[in-house]
């Protein structure tokens, strides 16, 4: 039993270090000696994902799922999968499953519908990284679905846009946010740069000099950024 978990935990090792090759060939191993332990089947399913084996990966969640339906992790992770291969309609039964299981153990369900927005923005955060913003403004939006009210993923989607040179989008993004937040400093430095970026020069310096008066973190950026305008 020892060597089975070994295996387990090193998958789990490797997986968390982004090895997911290696994780791979531990978590097949602990497979082969443990073939119902659902666990193991859950990760394998997030390696496949990662790895972009869609296919292997919805089969490894559906029989983690075989062998314990009440499983949680592995309906919310089915529905991520789902999500990203485009069949919305079964991402939206998994989910709705996850969400009711939640409620028979005694939660709102408000906790999976947290952790599926977290996952979206966390996976929207890697596409930004690596420049894939397409993508990354996709994850972003799902997250946004599930949480209009969270500015802070309004913002997100406001950066995004603005990498993408969409400035309009942008700016509607922006305003959301600080609609629903009006102490979200950072919306302005950068609702303020999308002005500056349309020639509205006059509402640019309004959001710069709000930051400035009212000794926001951000000040200084925003000094850096009026002064970027006086040379104009």
């Amino acid at each position: 039993m020892k060597k089975k978990k070994n295996f387990f935990e090193q998958g789990k090792e490797l997986f968390e270090a982004g090895q997911y090759k290696k994780a791979l060939i531990n978590f097949l191993n602990a497979m082969k000696e443990q073939p119902k332990w659902p666990d193991i089947r859950n990760y394998l399913g997030l390696t496949y994902n990662m790895l972009s084996n869609m296919k292997e990966s919805e089969k490894q969640f559906l029989k983690a799922i075989e062998l314990n339906y009440e499983y949680v992790e592995a309906h919310l992770n089915l529905a991520l999968t789902y999500n990203e291969i485009g069949q919305l309609e079964k991402a939206s039964e998994q989910f709705t499953i996850a969400s009711d299981l939640e409620k028979k153990f005694g939660r709102s369900g408000f906790g999976i519908k947290q952790r599926l927005i977290k996952l979206h923005v966390e996976l929207g955060n890697l596409y930004y990284e690596i420049g894939n913003f397409e993508n990354a403004l996709y994850e972003y939006k799902m997250a946004d679905k599930l949480s209009f009210e969270f500015p802070d993923i309004k913002l997100l989607i406001g950066k995004t846009y603005m990498k993408m040179n969409k400035i309009s989008g942008a700016l509607v993004h922006f305003n959301k946010a600080i609609r629903f937040n009006p102490m979200l400093l950072e919306a302005y430095l950068d609702r303020g740069y999308a002005y500056y970026k349309k020639k509205n020069f006059e509402k640019a310096a309004e959001d710069w000099n709000h930051l400035i008066n009212n000794n926001s973190i951000l000040a200084e950026k925003a000094r850096h950024y009026l002064n970027l305008l006086k040379k104009k």
